[in-house]
């Protein structure tokens, strides 16, 4: 299994948190982890009312690659969520 398989699985086995802040850290990590937007926003849409296309849009245009958030993020978030 690759990274990418791997992330996918990690994050898809989560469903969409109703905290914009936890929803905004999921999206950063799976990005870090190199998952896709495509993917990212058919999770999304799980929740159509809270999270759009240019709100997924513009999380994954404006990842840091350097940042704090890495896929590590990923994996802690998706074993806490069970």
């Amino acid at each position: 299994m690759n990274d990418k398989e791997k992330a996918d699985l990690a994050f898809l086995s989560m469903e969409p948190p109703k905290n914009y802040e936890t929803w905004k850290n999921i999206g950063i990590s799976y990005e870090a982890a190199g998952g896709d937007h495509d993917t990212f926003l058919s999770w999304c849409s799980h929740d159509p009312e809270k999270y759009d296309e240019a709100v997924t849009r513009k999380l994954f245009e404006h990842v840091d690659e350097g940042g704090r958030i890495t896929a590590g993020t990923l994996i802690w978030h998706a074993a806490n969520a069970g």
